[in-house]
């Protein structure tokens, strides 16, 4: 994920100067953020990764796959980071070459809907992006893949 980022593959997080993963964040530094991106006047993207694996419909999947305490306070972090005037991006990644579209699962955890609701109003964007996934002798190799159309 974060080589896609470098590599420039992620075309809504670019021109940064630095990028660090797994920095702690949050009111009492208690947070740890996935991937934080650093600019030239010094203001900050915060970037949040969620794992995607169920499918709820032909081509549709969906995060979470189970009610998440821990996700809606991520939520409620970024967006104090967006008011501090940084950036914050919730990038989901699907892990399934079935789906080409992604949504909230408002029917697996209705709280986590709702704030992903709020978060989007106040500034936080979200993305969604495919893994590529090739076979290379007995390894698996994951790159990351084209992005996924997020629906609501």
């Amino acid at each position: 994920m974060q080589e896609g980022i470098e590599k420039g593959l992620v075309e809504d997080l670019a021109d940064f100067v630095g990028v660090e993963g797994e920095v702690k964040y949050g009111e009492g530094g208690h947070s740890r953020i996935d991937i934080l991106l650093k600019y030239q006047d010094e203001t900050k993207t915060f970037i949040e990764v969620k794992n995607t694996t169920l499918k709820v419909a032909e081509v549709v999947c969906a995060f979470p796959d189970a009610r998440t305490e821990r996700g809606k306070k991520h939520l409620e972090e970024l967006v104090r980071e967006v008011k501090k005037r940084n950036r914050a991006v919730v990038f989901f990644l699907v892990s399934r070459n079935d789906c080409s579209q992604f949504r909230v699962a408002r029917e697996v955890d209705r709280e986590f809907y709702e704030t992903y609701r709020w978060a989007k109003k106040q500034g936080v964007k979200f993305l969604a992006y495919g893994i590529d996934f090739q076979q290379e002798g007995n390894s698996l190799e994951l790159s990351l893949g084209r992005r996924v159309e997020i629906v609501d």
